[in-house]
């Protein structure tokens, strides 16, 4: 199994599973860092990427995302439609949440002032 393998390497691995709590975390954490000012540690693919029709589709998924509310909770999810989809905005917001809590060894604060 691969755990094992990477726990033999000293590597932890640690479940993120995708709860309300999680999404609405993750989710926040995305948003804040699109939008970090001075700069975001986020980039898009430049134009001059070899997998292009990776880069096209990265964007659209992006720009279509959708936000959805139950409360104060947030969601990231795809628009409804048999051709959406949100596979690159949740892997993107699984690597940033991989990298926050690797760097930082806890969760950032998300300010609610999302919406």
């Amino acid at each position: 199994m691969l755990r094992n393998r990477l726990y033999r390497h000293k590597i932890r691995v640690v479940g993120w599973p995708p709860t309300n709590k999680n999404n609405d975390i993750s989710g926040r954490a995305l948003i804040k860092e699109l939008f970090a000012k001075p700069k975001s540690r986020i980039s898009f693919p430049d134009e001059e990427t070899f997998f292009k029709r990776e880069r096209r589709r990265f964007i659209q998924q992006m720009t279509d995302v959708e936000k959805v509310w139950t409360g104060e909770k947030l969601k990231l999810c795809h628009p409804s439609g048999r051709t959406k989809h949100d596979d690159y905005v949740k892997s993107l917001e699984y690597c940033l949440m991989a990298s926050l809590k690797s760097s930082r060894h806890s969760y950032i604060p998300i300010s609610k002032s999302v919406r």
